[in-house]
């Protein structure tokens, strides 16, 4: 199952995909760290087609947002611990700034 979570900001926000870098091709199941073992892909809410943003949430108020997804994140439901979704955030939120930043 797919879980999404959404981030608004005031500033652009990069999109794109950061993870599942293999150390070597020979050891297609060894990555570096966790972000490359989780891979997170980066959607913005701007729809090229109409040339228009769109919002992710009624909720938001910025104009720059990005929806996160991957199907590995961990459920609460399916983990034997409680998975505390604040640290799942913080996490993201921690390495999408240091992956960007570069």
């Amino acid at each position: 199952m797919t879980q999404y979570i959404y981030i608004a900001s005031p500033m652009k926000l990069p999109e794109g995909s950061f993870g599942l870098k293999p150390v070597s091709p020979e050891q297609p199941n060894v990555f570096k760290d966790e972000l490359d073992f989780t891979h997170l892909h980066f959607e913005d809410n701007y729809d090229r087609a109409s040339k228009t943003r769109f919002s992710y949430s009624s909720h938001f108020s910025f104009n720059h947002q990005v929806a996160i997804n991957h199907n590995l994140l961990p459920l609460k439901h399916l983990s034997q611990k409680q998975c505390d979704k604040r640290k799942v955030f913080r996490y993201i939120v921690f390495v999408y700034r240091g992956r960007t930043a570069r």
